[in-house]
């Protein structure tokens, strides 16, 4: 149904068969609902407002292209990939909205962690990005660092990095070389 009214949005002609369609209850937990209800609702609206369009922009230019994505490809070693396509996807909204956007991707920037990252890269199609991993690994491995407390031993706590919006590649949305990451 997301897919359908997507193509609808895109089109402009919205097919009989989803017309009289109703969404099932709106779920608070799941953002699907209720991105397709604002999806619904716009293709329904005859003069919708320009807060809508915006909405409505986000929805099918960000929004539904990262679920697709995340359907296609789930598996973990593909979060730096999908949050380097969000954070492009972003740019291409407007400021207003993209102040927005950026400051909760940022917020929720979990595959941004290095070691996050890291793993991503030990699965990358380029050997040279596959070898980068590894030697960061190891020069990591070498230089291992004692937790100051205990409460630091056995709990780490997480901080997102701060995200490179001006990266190019997954494996640049942060500094790998600033960042200090343990492995055990």
């Amino acid at each position: 149904m997301l897919y359908e009214y997507t193509i609808a949005v895109k089109t402009g002609i919205v097919p009989d068969t989803l017309k009289d369609q109703k969404p099932g209850p709106l779920n608070h937990a799941r953002w699907l609902t209720l991105a397709l209800r604002i999806l619904i609702f716009y293709t329904r609206s005859e003069n919708p407002s320009p807060s809508l369009l915006e909405i409505v922009k986000f929805v099918v230019q960000v929004y539904v292209v990262m679920w697709f994505e995340i359907v296609k490809k789930p598996a973990f070693t593909m979060g730096s990939r999908h949050l380097f396509l969000t954070m492009r996807l972003i740019k291409t909204q407007s400021e207003e909205v993209q102040i927005i956007a950026k400051r909760v991707l940022q917020h929720n920037a979990y595959f941004a962690h290095p070691e996050n990252i890291l793993c991503t890269m030990l699965e990358d199609d380029e050997i040279s990005v596959r070898k980068k991993a590894v030697e960061k690994i190891l020069k990591c491995r070498e230089k291992r660092h004692k937790p100051k407390s205990k409460v630091a031993r056995g709990i780490r706590l997480f901080r997102p990095p701060k995200l490179n919006w001006n990266a190019t590649r997954y494996d640049e949305i942060i500094d790998l070389n600033s960042h200090r990451t343990t492995t055990s």
